[in-house]
């Protein structure tokens, strides 16, 4: 298979740096008792939210990591604060670089500083509720940063701590010495009602009215800057007095004790709140950022210099004459994905840097397929689909196709690999995309049929059928809102070709004709389908179903059990299932919402998770087969996935048959010798096949099958047993208490 053309290849320098987790843990199970795990995580740092430079590296807070750039080897270094998850979003932290050149990092989990290359957590604040919102270097010594949990302000130099309580106000974001030494600091009131604006501290803090006219109120201060001539700069927003009249924007120079005001508003004033940072270089050129715009403006003028595609997060001066644009994801999702860090010089894109050891703009991964030359096909939130191949990572621009992509599902069809999402379907063949538009708006799931064909369920209550030969969508399956769920109509497909798709209560699968048959469930015991639900065939044709519930399903073609792992250690007391895969040793691997992996062996329950494996995160969106293990998409990368070790083996497996008090009582069924030496009988007088199951005192199944008329069976351990006998045509069940030993 051929890569796109439309690529972009990863910087291979990354590669140097790529983030390997290696867990082996021992297994509790009675196999692979010391087999070894392998997690390795690939991860995106595409938002870039706070940045700061120290000699030749740039410092970056990204959605991923702590992260230093070496701007002349290009190098990245990928750094974790202690106590903190090792894929991180570092949206709430801010740099710091003291005079002295010593480096502090503070957000919603304390302050930190780096010594000796390694990064520490300062001792006096590491509650778990502090949160460091405002940060400033003091001109002589030590630095300054408010608490927003606790309400104070601290100045912190080596061991001394002063701190000021900030009473009925808050620090918000703003704090800056003037050229004169003194300490600005911005402060919002708790109650709306009040104008505290912009303060200044020589010896006592005092406020300074911004504007100076009394009919402007709750001025929220966004950004401050000073020039050599001690100039002040600042933007925001405010609200005139009348009561609930809309803010607008702002942006005011203070010179000479007089306020200017540059304009305002500006831009749309229905959003307000984006004039977020302002730059004056050293040049005397000033900048003021909103969250698409790059603007130049003087005293008297303004022009848009640039705008950018992903919202702008920070602006700094790292040079003479470079400057350092970080950006984030955009807010909604047909607007792309994040672009990452941009230098410019005179107002020019001279480079851009995003940081990660996958080339994918977001870590929340939504579907992952594997093709017939091993390429991993990877989709992520928004509109970006990446592949991984053996020689590394590659990108393709989903904007760049005729008809923008937001990928839901990717499926493999021999030469060709399919993308269905909110336009319609995509796919490419012969080293080129193609598509068709269908009259559906999203897909929920997929599934190439026998035939050769794609089977979407769309959102609008219908199972279209498409051929990728053909331009229409036909033998459809409509749905009526009286026995379907509006999102989730999963689709699978059995062993003899079939389709399957499940809505609310009902179960149809495809016929010879082309058509759709309707099973009847009433007598299975069947779980109501809702959201989050998942369903797929095991190597035996055994169809398992994830409902959202606290249980697990699974119909072996007679009738429904209900599988309830009983694992301590979970987030949720449901099982809600994002993905199910199976492979061909019979294994069920369940993606969940809140507790990880689930993997059913035949017999025993395994949960993988962050308490137990090298996983990350617990919620697995995606889950696709590889020789020699899986890989798994969540919400914080994409993770390689070998050598299963037996992670937590859920030892409490309860199976019982749903609906069980429906069933009616068998008579004629007994076992015998009882109590015995371990030799038994079961015997019935039915002319059907019934079947059986043996579980221990403690609820696990120990043995399992079929008989017509009798069978003999031996149990070794001496104890107490239940045996079930069920008979699926009659629906009827029996409970036969024994015990082994004398």
């Amino acid at each position: 298979m051929s890569i796109p053309k439309n690529t972009k290849k990863f910087n291979q320098l990354n590669d140097k740096y790529h983030l390997i987790l290696l867990m082996m843990f021992v297994g509790v199970s009675n196999f692979a008792a010391a087999q070894k795990t392998y997690f390795k995580t690939y991860f995106s740092g595409s938002n870039v939210y706070d940045f700061i430079e120290t000699d030749s590296n740039i410092w970056c807070a990204t959605e991923s990591k702590i992260v230093k750039m070496n701007t002349f080897t290009n190098e990245i270094s990928y750094f974790q604060l202690p106590g903190i998850p090792p894929i991180y979003d570092y949206k709430y932290y801010k740099f710091l670089k003291e005079p002295s050149g010593k480096l502090w990092i503070g957000g919603e989990k304390g302050l930190f500083y780096l010594s000796d290359g390694n990064w520490f957590r300062h001792p006096k604040f590491n509650e778990p509720k502090t949160f460091i919102k405002m940060f400033q270097a003091d001109p002589k010594s030590g630095i300054w940063f408010a608490d927003i949990f606790y309400d104070q302000l601290y100045f912190l130099n080596g061991d001394s701590v002063i701190k000021y309580p900030l009473n009925s106000a808050n620090v918000r974001e703003v704090a800056i010495f003037d050229r004169n030494k003194d300490l600005w600091l911005d402060q919002l009131s708790r109650d709306i009602s009040d104008d505290i604006g912009i303060y200044r501290m020589r010896d006592s803090f005092v406020i300074i009215p911004v504007f100076g006219d009394a009919s402007w109120h709750s001025k929220a201060v966004l950004s401050v800057c000073f020039t050599e001539d001690n100039t002040l700069y600042m933007s925001g927003i405010a609200v005139k007095n009348q009561m609930y009249n809309f803010p607008s924007d702002y942006l005011v120079q203070y010179k000479n004790g007089v306020w200017t005001d540059i304009f305002s508003p500006v831009l749309d004033n229905n959003d307000p709140g984006k004039l977020k940072n302002i730059l004056v270089e050293s040049n005397g050129e000033k900048w003021v950022t909103t969250s698409n715009y790059l603007i130049n403006f003087s005293a008297d003028s303004l022009r848009v210099h640039y705008v950018m595609r992903s919202p702008i997060t920070n602006i700094k001066q790292i040079s003479d004459d470079r400057i350092f644009l970080g950006t984030k994801n955009p807010e909604f999702p047909y607007m792309g994905v994040g672009d990452g860090a941009f230098i410019l010089k005179n107002g020019s894109i001279l480079d851009s840097k995003k940081f990660g050891n996958g080339q994918f703009n977001t870590n929340n991964i939504i579907a992952l397929s594997v093709d017939k030359d091993s390429t991993l096909w990877v989709a992520g939130l928004y509109d970006h689909l990446s592949l991984k191949t053996q020689n590394g990572w590659k990108e393709y621009y989903t904007s760049q196709l005729s008809v923008p992509l937001m990928p839901d599902v990717i499926l493999q069809k021999q030469d060709t690999t399919i993308v269905t999402g909110e336009n319609g379907v995509h796919y490419w063949y012969d080293n080129e995309w193609h598509f068709k538009e269908m009259d559906f708006f999203g897909t929920k799931h997929a599934i190439v049929g026998s035939n050769g064909n794609v089977y979407v369920s769309a959102y609008h209550r219908s199972v279209c059928e498409v051929n990728l030969n053909s331009s229409q969508c036909y033998s459809n399956l409509k749905f009526s809102n009286n026995n379907t769920n509006d999102f989730d109509k999963p689709l699978c497909k059995d062993k003899n070709g079939r389709v399957w798709v499940g809505s609310g209560n009902f179960l149809y699968h495809t016929n010879d004709t082309g058509g759709w048959t309707q099973v009847n469930t009433s007598k299975w015991g069947w779980p109501e389908l809702g959201d989050k639900t998942r369903m797929n065939f095991d190597s035996k044709n055994h169809l398992w179903i994830t409902t959202g519930n606290r249980h697990i399903y699974e119909y072996n073609g007679k009738f429904m059990i209900k599988h309830s792992p009983n694992y301590t250690n979970k987030v949720y007391p449901y099982y809600v299932g994002n993905t199910i895969v199976t492979d061909s040793s019979g294994s069920v691997f369940i993606g969940t919402y809140w507790d990880g992996l689930y993997r059913y062996d035949g017999e025993n329950w395994h949960v993988y998770d962050t308490s137990n494996s090298g996983l990350l995160n617990n919620n697995i969106n995606a889950i696709a087969l590889k020789n020699n293990g899986l890989w798994l998409g969540s919400e914080l990368g994409v993770v390689d996935f070998t050598n299963f070790g037996s992670g937590k083996r859920v030892s409490n497996l309860r199976d019982t048959v749903a609906n069980m008090s429906e069933l009616m009582p068998l008579y004629n069924v007994k076992l015998f010798p009882n109590p015995s030496n371990g030799k038994f009988t079961i015997e019935s007088q039915e002319s059907q096949e019934l079947d059986y199951e043996i579980f221990n005192i403690e609820g696990r199944l120990i043995k399992s099958g079929a008989f017509k008329n009798s069978i003999n069976l031996e149990i070794a351990a001496a104890g107490f047993y239940i045996c079930r006998v069920i008979d699926p045509s009659k629906h009827g069940v029996a409970y036969l208490k024994f015990m082994v030993g004398n």
